[in-house]
């Protein structure tokens, strides 16, 4: 019994050191994990690069170690130049949009009076259109021919080759 004793002793204490093996093999296990996880965000922070193109230049600033407080772009002069040109006619631009219905405002009467025109040529068939559009041609040259008549009548009556003539008219 004696023996089962001293077995059953040994066996608990060498359980108790095996059980403290493995926990310190856990814990430097973690203690790895850990730093491991810490080197890879180390690794995958943002670094800024500064960057210079035709149009500027990038600027990043950085704390101590190593991460972004700030950034600024450097616009390069001559797009500086057309930027202030550019704000200068969008001013311009902007006061000439302002002031546009005062100027057209003149034009709203015409643009009415074309609208009805157009209104009334619509309500007309073709025909009708074309009649009015006739009639209204030889309005405009009525008096003209009516001249030309009178002249042509008057000359006949001169000649005596409308109706009954009493003697020479001419000699």
């Amino acid at each position: 019994m004696f023996a089962a004793a001293i077995g059953a002793g040994g066996s608990i204490l060498g359980g108790l050191f095996g059980g403290r093996s493995a926990e310190r093999a856990a814990r430097t296990r973690a203690d790895a994990e850990m730093r491991a996880a810490q080197l890879a965000a180390e690794e995958a922070r943002f670094r800024p690069v500064g960057i210079t193109t035709r149009f500027g230049t990038s600027d990043f600033q950085t704390d101590a170690n190593g991460r972004v407080i700030g950034a600024n772009y450097s616009l390069d002069p001559a797009f500086r130049a057309y930027q202030n040109r550019f704000q200068d006619l969008a001013g311009g631009g902007l006061s000439q949009a302002e002031q546009a219905q005062g100027q057209y405002a003149p034009l709203t009467g015409a643009a009415q009076g074309l609208f009805k025109l157009g209104g009334q040529y619509i309500a007309e068939s073709p025909e009708q259109a074309a009649q009015k559009y006739m009639l209204g041609q030889q309005d405009l040259i009525a008096p003209s021919r009516e001249r030309q008549l009178a002249g042509l009548r008057t000359n006949l009556f001169n000649t005596g080759r409308t109706g009954l003539s009493v003697g020479a008219t001419g000699t």
